[in-house]
């Protein structure tokens, strides 16, 4: 068994990412002003997305609860699917992309589903909670990046059964594009189309995401939610150097081992873990760092962290203390396995079932969802990227004289990118092996 090296990351900033305008073979079309993409156009113009009051702070607090919550039991479901390697993901991302899903939904069987599996309070406003979360974190945050884009790609034959109230929700709240296309007859040019403004939303992390096989011909929208994050460390790790790293087999690996000494750096230990809070230059956002002490392992410390609570209360414990503090450098993707049958067993199967109410005449349902994401960990900061696609088919189918803490990661640990006020997380990932 390789070491386990687990990373959770969280956000705190958004910006408007730049839209593509129509695809190559939708350039032509000229639709009348009742049609969705004339509709849409003009809810743009009027749309509160940047601009609206936010609701309750209660109401937002209890949705970053739950999108941590259900960060912390997919990471769990992944690690139990997946033991052996490295992996990253954004909870953020797939919950972005229910999201849009959920204004569709109308049976109460699937909608307790996607509460169960994205651990929903009953009574929160889903829907404008998260969009006031994302304004939030784009407040607190100024010199990191957080780039977050929305888009529903449709048959094109179905551009007037679109259902308008369905439109209307997904760009208020998510300032989500529609987009037409043709499944039935131009599979090849969807597929790269969609890839390329996945790569584009991305700035090239994540290339190329869907393939053909991933479609077929009952085919008739995709839900694409892109989640883009960059920043660079508040103080900068001096230039890698050669050092082992030691995994959970005992095999010793050579890797790139990034150093700092640190003055003050927030900082906990116990008699099973050490933790540290790296900070990007923003000073709103960071890497927790869980390095679980030799005896412990990442399991350990993920059953340590149960819950949001759990994380809030160990993210108070930590102090300023000088700390020399050596983190592997890292690269790597991560496409998530068996998708569907973790959704399922987090509750949510009933929601695959459901003929959503998204065309006004004909019934789709969701046929897979698909979860791909890439980070970069250098001396300068960190860069990572996710994308989530829902397919849905027709019904049919420092001074020397401090007393440094030495904090090595050369074994299993756990990270996590946070926002240091909310603890919201963005990304969750595992790192078996950084050589």
């Amino acid at each position: 068994m390789h070491q386990l090296v687990s990373l959770l990351f969280l956000s705190i900033f958004l910006t408007h990412c730049s839209r593509t305008k129509n695809l190559n073979q939708d350039d032509s079309i000229t639709l009348p002003l009742s049609s969705p993409l004339a509709h849409i156009e003009k809810l743009k113009a009027s749309s509160p997305y940047a601009t609206s009051t936010l609701t309750n702070t209660a109401v937002i607090t209890e949705k970053i609860e739950d999108s941590n919550d259900f960060s912390l039991s997919f990471m769990r479901a992944v690690v139990k699917a997946d033991p052996h390697t490295n992996f990253v993901f954004s909870p953020l991302s797939l919950q972005a992309a229910f999201s849009l899903v959920e204004p569709g939904v109308q049976s109460s069987a699937a909608i307790n589903a996607l509460k169960k599996a994205f651990h929903i309070k009953p009574g929160v406003t889903t829907r404008q909670a998260l969009h006031d979360n994302l304004m939030q974190l784009q407040k607190r945050m100024v010199e990191s990046q957080l780039i977050i884009a929305n888009d529903i790609w449709i048959d094109r034959s179905l551009k007037d059964q679109v259902n308008m109230n369905y439109l209307e929700t997904i760009q208020t709240h998510f300032n989500a594009d529609l987009k037409l296309v043709d499944f039935i007859n131009a599979t090849t040019q969807v597929v790269t189309a969609i890839n390329d403004h996945i790569k584009t939303n991305t700035k090239g992390l994540i290339p190329r995401m869907l393939n053909e096989q991933d479609l077929s011909k009952f085919t008739r929208f995709i839900i694409t939610n892109t989640l883009y994050f960059k920043g660079q460390w508040a103080t900068k790790f001096a230039a890698p150097k050669p050092a082992d790293f030691t995994t959970e087999a005992g095999q010793v690996q050579k890797v790139q081992m990034l150093t700092r000494q640190e003055q003050s750096l927030e900082y906990y230990e116990d008699a099973k873990v050490q933790i540290a809070l790296k900070r990007y230059s923003d000073l709103n956002s960071g890497m927790l760092i869980f390095l679980p002490k030799k005896g412990h392992s990442v399991s350990d410390i993920i059953a340590m962290i149960k819950d949001h609570k759990n994380l809030r209360s160990y993210m108070g414990k930590l102090k300023d203390t000088p700390v020399h503090l050596s983190l592997p450098a890292f690269d790597f993707s991560y496409r998530v396995p068996q998708m569907d049958q973790i959704i399922f067993d987090l509750g949510g199967k009933a929601l695959f079932a459901e003929n959503l109410h998204i065309f006004n005449n004909n019934p789709v349902t969701i046929d897979k969802a698909i979860h791909q994401a890439k980070i970069i960990v250098t001396e300068e900061g960190t860069e990572a990227a996710a994308a989530t696609a829902i397919i849905g088919i027709t019904s049919i189918y420092q001074p020397a004289d401090l007393n440094y803490v030495a904090m090595k990661v050369d074994r299993p640990a756990l990270f996590l990118l946070v926002d240091t006020e909310s603890s919201q997380i963005l990304f969750c990932g595992k790192l078996a092996d950084p050589s």
